[in-house]
C-alpha cells in the first residue's frame, strides 16, 4: 500500500482522448480529483502518524495504552523504545532467543552474556546504571516463562549489594557484608539484581 500522489494527473488521463481537449469537461474532473487527493494526503497522515517511529505525545501515549506500558514521564524517544520493549515482552515465548532480542531492544550498548540452569537464566551485564537494568529486568521478567528465575548480574561498585524479591523493592546487605567489594570478604563480588 503505497501514497497515490498523481490522482489529479490520472483522473484526467483516464478520461477518453476526446475530452482532453475540453476544458470544462478537464476542470471539472480535476476539481473532483483534488478533493480526493486531499482526502488521500489526510488519510496517509493519519495512518503515519500512527506508525511507532513517526508518532509523537499523545499518540504514543495512545499506542503504549495499547499495549499495557505507561509513559512514567519518559521522553518520546524512550518511551518509544518502552513500547518497542513490551510489544516483544507480550509476545514472547519465553524462550531465551525472545529474552536476548529484547535485552538487545532494551539496551543495544551493553554487552550481556548469559548462563542457563535449571530453571534459571543469569544474565550478565557490564554496565553500572542500576536503574536501566531495573527496568530492563522488569521487562524481562513479564517476558519469561512461569517458574523460571531470572536474574541480572551488574559490575561491583562502591555500592551494597543489591537483594530483593522484585526489582522495585530492593533490601540493601550491608549488614551481612555482602556489600563489601573488597578482597578481605571473600572476593570481589558482584551486585545481583533480582
Amino acid at each position: 500500500m503505497t501514497k497515490n500522489e498523481g490522482i489529479v494527473e490520472s483522473g484526467v488521463l483516464n478520461l477518453t482522448p476526446w475530452f482532453w481537449t475540453k476544458p470544462k469537461a478537464v476542470s471539472l474532473i480535476t476539481a473532483f480529483c483534488l478533493q480526493l487527493q486531499e482526502l488521500e494526503n489526510a488519510i496517509w497522515d493519519v495512518l503515519e502518524d500512527r506508525i511507532l517511529d513517526n508518532a509523537e505525545g499523545s499518540q504514543l501515549a495512545t499506542l503504549g495504552r495499547l499495549v499495557g506500558e505507561s509513559r512514567l514521564g519518559r521522553s518520546d524517544g524512550d518511551f518509544r523504545i518502552a513500547i518497542r520493549g513490551r510489544i516483544l515482552a507480550n509476545r514472547s515465548r519465553g524462550n531465551l532467543t525472545d529474552l536476548l532480542k529484547l535485552l538487545e531492544l532494551m539496551r543495544p550498548d551493553v554487552g550481556y552474556s548469559w548462563t542457563e540452569g535449571n530453571a534459571a537464566i543469569s544474565f550478565e551485564s557490564n554496565s553500572l546504571d542500576y536503574s536501566a537494568e531495573n527496568t530492563v529486568l522488569q521487562f524481562l521478567i513479564d517476558a519469561k516463562p512461569a517458574g523460571v528465575y531470572i536474574e541480572i548480574v551488574v559490575p561491583a561498585t562502591t555500592t551494597p549489594l543489591i537483594l530483593g524479591e522484585s526489582a522495585l523493592a530492593p533490601e540493601i546487605a550491608e549488614t551481612f557484608g555482602l556489600g563489601s567489594t573488597t578482597s578481605s570478604v571473600g572476593g570481589h563480588l558482584s551486585t545481583v539484581i533480582t
